[in-house]
């Protein structure tokens, strides 16, 4: 997942391009391996960036999967440094990126190899 071109505008832009830029990222890798029409739905079906990873590792269940993520700490810093509050609001305890490292985290713990 490349994560390049998210502007800090505000909580609500970078939830809505985060959350586009993970749902792009899973479908086409269904699509490229040919997954089943229901498994990219699952992934488009579903609302925010964290639901959208337990739908397409749920659909690559049994699978390896090599996961890449780029760029991620490139708005993060600019958040940081432009706005304190906007990267505690976005970034901290309790936020979505935190529930995308617990999906993460849980892969992990579950010995899921990705």
């Amino acid at each position: 997942m490349e994560f390049s071109g998210i502007a800090p505008d505000s909580a609500e832009s970078v939830e809505r391009s985060f959350t586009h830029k993970v749902d792009v990222a899973l479908k086409s890798t269904l699509e490229r391996y040919a997954y089943p029409a229901a498994a990219i739905a699952s992934v488009d079906k579903s609302y925010s960036s964290y639901e959208k990873m337990e739908a397409f590792f749920s659909a690559t269940r049994g699978q390896k999967i090599f996961l890449l993520i780029d760029e991620y700490d490139h708005f993060a810093n600019s958040m940081l440094a432009d706005d304190p509050k906007l990267f505690q609001s976005v970034m901290g305890k309790g936020g979505d990126r935190e529930a995308n490292y617990q999906v993460l985290d849980e892969l992990i713990t579950t010995g899921t190899t990705w």
